[in-house]
């Protein structure tokens, strides 16, 4: 598989996640094999606060699952994942469910499903039948707002150790472009192309902060799809000043789901990541060097 199939691959199955976004944990983790099952008896999850009137009005509902079909002779609708915080966690979802039906209506695919929740509006309940194991029971699931990406990449990555940074191949500067090599240093993880008009916007502000940071502890690391001699002419072009590596396999981007370009990680000297952008955002890129800033006194691995 070409790496730009292998995008194609995970953004299908983002596209199937209910709300239509990337909202799990990184596609290069397999799933979870099935939690005992849950007694009929067991008690519903607690009542959450009823949203004020008009909070959620026309807002497009959202379930925060990564769905897939089952095998063949099984019912339902599979759930690959949960994302943390999500409506699907809250109600006590899990990897390796089985939907069985929505308000009592039977589903059988993805499509199904998705297209369910998403004639819904945010704010509203749902009564999902699930399958775990051998038992079946009833969840009752308030519908949230559906995310921005930005919020959907930080629900799944922050507070969370950085998936690795698999096989890359170095196209340009001397770092070590792995996550053990780069333990007690502050990282900061950029997903480029050179086709990619907004990663030209964003390379002068790459290069203030390697500046800026030269000599206190953060490495900057640009990433991309493209082969190790297309990178490194594309680098040395838009004046990136910055070590760059080749992913060209696609596994460390699909790891980070990096399907929409730029995308910036930030990692701490314990390898934990501590805030994502996607896109460009001048007031978010602040916010993101005002937490270089502390992250650089940040003398104490955690």
């Amino acid at each position: 598989m070409t790496p730009r199939a292998a995008l194609v691959v995970i953004a299908t199955l983002v596209t199937v996640s209910c709300g239509g976004s990337a909202s799990l944990a990184p596609a290069a983790t397999p799933a979870e094999p099935p939690p005992p099952a849950l007694s009929l008896a067991a008690p519903d999850p607690p009542e959450e606060p009823e949203p004020a009137p008009g909070e959620l009005s026309g807002a497009p509902a959202w379930l925060g699952v990564e769905l897939a079909t089952v095998p063949a002779g099984l019912a339902g609708v599979l759930v690959r994942g949960v994302m943390r915080g999500s409506p699907a966690a809250t109600a006590g979802l899990a990897p390796g469910d089985r939907i069985l039906t929505i308000d009592g209506r039977r589903v059988d695919s993805p499509a199904e499903l998705v297209g369910l929740i998403g004639a819904r509006a945010a704010g509203e309940r749902a009564a999902l039948g699930v399958r775990r194991g051998e038992a079946e029971r009833l969840l009752a699931v308030r519908l949230a707002p559906r995310p921005s990406t930005d919020e959907l990449m930080r629900k799944t990555y922050v507070g969370l150790p950085a998936p690795s940074l698999g096989s890359l191949k170095p196209a340009q500067g001397s770092l070590t472009p792995r996550l053990a090599a780069l333990r007690g240093k502050v990282v900061v993880v950029e997903f480029w192309a050179s086709w990619c008009m907004v990663c030209r916007v964003l390379a002068p502000t790459m290069n203030a902060w390697q500046r800026r940071y030269a000599g206190q502890g953060v490495e900057l690391l640009g990433i991309t799809t493209e082969p190790v001699e297309r990178a490194a002419l594309a680098a040395s072009q838009l004046g990136m000043a910055y070590p760059i590596a080749s992913d060209d396999t696609g596994r460390t981007s699909l790891a980070y789901r990096a399907t929409a370009l730029p995308t910036l990680f930030v990692i701490d000297r314990a390898g934990v990541v501590r805030d994502v952008l996607v896109g460009y955002s001048s007031a978010r890129l602040d916010e993101l060097q005002a937490l270089l800033d502390r992250l650089v006194e940040e003398r104490i691995v955690r």
